[in-house]
């Protein structure tokens, strides 16, 4: 027995055929144009059953995203809630140092986009990207809890509380905490006021 189909029935059937099957419909499509373009019916043989290779390929792909989409779930739970823990230590421990949180906020926002374990290649560490090489002497750093999330803030903290009370001004401490004494560049201050007017 042989269908005869018009040309947007036929597109229908390739479509139905690629969701169920995933046959390789290419040479399918073009005779599908041809037929499409030149006005006539075309002739579609019975569909043969799929091929139980391909069907058990087609499983273990459902299973898999299956898989990723559970594990995904999960994992944005958890880190919901390292940053939500991040937020209450910004919180709690920015006025001991004389900070607004939503400026330290900004801060570690532009230093390390928020990710507790951020390693530079300068050898900056963790949340407010610690240079040990600078600071490890002169604040007797513990190398081992650099990346620890309070730890590696009040680190942060103490460096720019310094740079602050040496300056008396907010943004010359800013500047220098990203470039030293010896920085001229003025990207990063432009950065963290516009990071800093943002926050709420």
């Amino acid at each position: 027995m042989k269908l005869h189909l018009r040309g947007w029935q036929i597109l229908l059937l390739i479509m139905a055929l690629m969701v169920s099957i995933g046959i390789n419909v290419g040479a399918l499509g073009r005779a599908v144009a041809d037929s499409i373009a030149g006005n006539r019916q075309m002739a579609i043989s019975p569909i043969a059953r799929p091929d139980p290779e391909i069907s058990h390929q087609v499983n273990q792909t459902v299973i898999r995203e299956i898989e990723r989409a559970a594990f995904r779930s999960r994992a944005l739970a958890i880190l919901a809630e390292d940053k939500s823990a991040i937020a209450d230590a910004i919180f709690e421990l920015s006025p001991e140092y004389g900070f607004q949180p939503a400026q330290i906020m900004a801060l570690v926002e532009i230093e390390s986009g928020g990710d507790p374990r951020a390693i530079s290649h300068t050898g900056d560490y963790g949340l407010m990207q610690v240079n040990l090489h600078t600071w490890q002497r002169e604040l007797g750093l513990d190398r081992h809890r650099i990346l620890e999330t309070k730890y590696n803030l009040r680190s942060g903290l103490e460096i720019l509380r310094r740079y602050h009370r040496e300056a008396g001004d907010f943004w010359i401490a800013v500047h220098r905490y990203n470039n030293g004494y010896r920085g001229t560049d003025q990207k990063y201050l432009q950065k963290a006021i516009r990071a800093i007017r943002r926050r709420p």
